[in-house]
């Protein structure tokens, strides 16, 4: 019993799965504008191509940068001003359902997996001696196995979702913010279902899954994430006679240990969000990762690789802070009461 008082009572892979979740969507919603600022910052370089300099203004009439890209806080304000809440949160349920089915499948998985794990190191510590406390290694593939798994499940949602953040951006810098300023009503944005249909019209249903292979790479990002924050976690509350963080303790490793991790998987994200959201108009498809990378670099130089890095960064680790901070507090909660007699 830890001298908190608080029982490490071990809650079942589907208890973990669903705290979990709920935690995602809860952090998720608090961040959203912020994930389709990023969105819409990730896919600026290819729309400003298809359309070119001649196209006008991106948003409110104000003409492009000098590099043609808008700062976070320029893009989020505008996006309230032309778009209102509706263009603040495109897409926000399918988004949402997304995090909820993915971060359901992958805690459910990853607890399964450590459980299975840190009982094997158990037994073999107990057999031939030594410490049964799992490597980094260890840590690391256990979450990447989680995230695969996970991932292979949900891309469809996150396909649909990308779609429909990335729907606004190019719709203003096509003129439908000179509409706006005529006095002319917001363009409607497509249904989830209108979406999907578009999706498989345009590409059949393996479209569906676009951008799965660099997701699954980018497995290695919660991999590292959560990797870390075990190990972290296990050094912070190693001398200390407790077993679990409080959620302020979890919110600061899980920003550190998001930034850390965003900074090394950043060209795969960027990857990831220009497959989902399709090749320019009049373009050929992506051929992969590979092919859009090329491209995206062609387009804008190797800075277009990073673009929207620190609008990530700060999205990314506000989220990740708060989930695990959301989570912490609900577990903590969860295993009091699973504790209390009956």
């Amino acid at each position: 019993m830890a001298g908190s008082g608080d029982a490490a009572e071990p809650l079942s892979p589907l208890a973990e799965g669903l705290i979990g979740a709920i935690s995602s969507v809860v952090a998720n919603a608090i961040v959203y504008p912020l994930d389709v600022v990023t969105t819409r910052l990730q896919v600026q370089t290819q729309l400003h191509t298809t359309l070119g300099a001649e196209a006008g203004p991106v948003v409110g009439g104000r003409p492009l940068g000098d590099d043609g890209f808008l700062a976070q806080a320029e893009m989020l304000r505008t996006v309230a001003q032309e778009e209102g809440l509706q263009g603040l949160y495109a897409g926000v349920k399918a988004s949402l359902s997304h995090n909820f089915a993915s971060n359901l499948a992958y805690f459910m998985f990853y607890s399964a997996f450590r459980e299975a794990a840190v009982r094997r190191a158990a037994r073999i510590a107990a057999r031939d001696g030594g410490s049964s406390t799992l490597s980094i290694g260890a840590e690391l593939l256990l979450a990447a196995a989680a995230g695969a798994c996970s991932r292979t499940v949900t891309t469809p949602i996150s396909v649909a979702a990308t779609r429909r953040q990335a729907a606004g951006q190019a719709g203003q810098m096509a003129g439908d913010a000179d509409d706006a300023a005529k006095g002319g009503a917001r363009p409607r944005q497509a249904t989830y279902g209108e979406t999907v249909r578009a999706i498989v019209g345009s590409g059949g249903v393996a479209a569906l899954w676009s951008g799965l292979g660099p997701s699954l790479v980018l497995t290695v990002n919660p991999a590292i994430t959560y990797g870390l924050f075990e190990r972290l976690k296990a050094g912070l509350l190693g001398g200390r006679g407790r077993t679990q963080l409080t959620a302020g303790e979890a919110f600061l490793l899980g920003a550190l240990t998001k930034a850390l991790a965003t900074v090394a998987t950043y060209p795969l994200i960027v990857a990831k969000v220009l497959l989902q959201s399709g090749a320019p108009a009049g373009e050929r498809a992506y051929a992969g990762a590979a092919d859009c990378l090329r491209r995206a670099a062609a387009r804008g130089g190797a800075a277009a690789l990073f673009r929207g890095l620190r609008a990530q960064i700060g999205k990314a680790t506000l989220c990740q802070a708060l989930l695990l901070a959301v989570r912490a507090a609900i577990a903590r909660r969860a295993r009091r009461a699973w504790a209390r007699p009956r």
